[in-house]
């Protein structure tokens, strides 16, 4: 099952580095400076983004378990906002069990007020649902799968960031 994970993991990874210099020319449009670049976590960091990945589960109405397994990749975008694309990789339920896992999307965008304080954040959805991924799936399956669930997030995610430029 982690050997699915990571395979997912660096996909994404691959996906989003082919963004970031795109991206970073659509924000140069409008704020001389914009910072685009990616983040992952690791052992100090992987309990970030709890708050956004439980309200995420809840409007799927899945547990989300980041106690089976957890991980995140986000794309960070900074101008006159402070924007966070994030994919949350982890458990699915109550109960230990790494036969499925999910990886969850969501946009953190939070507003800036004065003196550069971030306001409250919007959690906005990129996708209809999650994408939940078997251990017994074959590995070309799970990449032609998730493939096409990606490129659906990632359409949503730039028609959504156009629109809160």
């Amino acid at each position: 099952m982690l050997s699915h994970a990571r395979e997912i993991e660096e996909d994404l990874k691959s996906q989003l580095e082919t963004l970031v210099p795109k991206i970073k020319d659509v924000l140069e449009q409008i704020y001389p400076a914009p910072t685009v670049y990616i983040s992952e976590s690791d052992e100090n960091t992987d309990h970030y983004y709890r708050y956004q990945i439980i309200e995420n589960a809840k409007r799927w109405e899945y547990y989300a378990n980041t106690d089976t397994y957890r991980l995140w990749i986000d794309l960070r975008m900074y101008w006159t906002r402070r924007a966070r694309l994030v994919f949350s990789i982890h458990g699915i339920g109550k109960h230990v069990n790494l036969e499925a896992l999910v990886c969850s999307p969501f946009l953190d965008l939070k507003e800036i007020v004065e003196d550069g304080e971030e306001a409250v954040s919007s959690l906005i959805p990129v996708a209809d649902d999650g994408f939940v991924f078997f251990k017994s799936e074959d590995p070309q399956q799970l990449k032609r799968r998730f493939s096409s669930w990606l490129d659906q997030v990632l359409s949503t995610f730039l028609i959504e960031l156009s629109q809160n430029l």
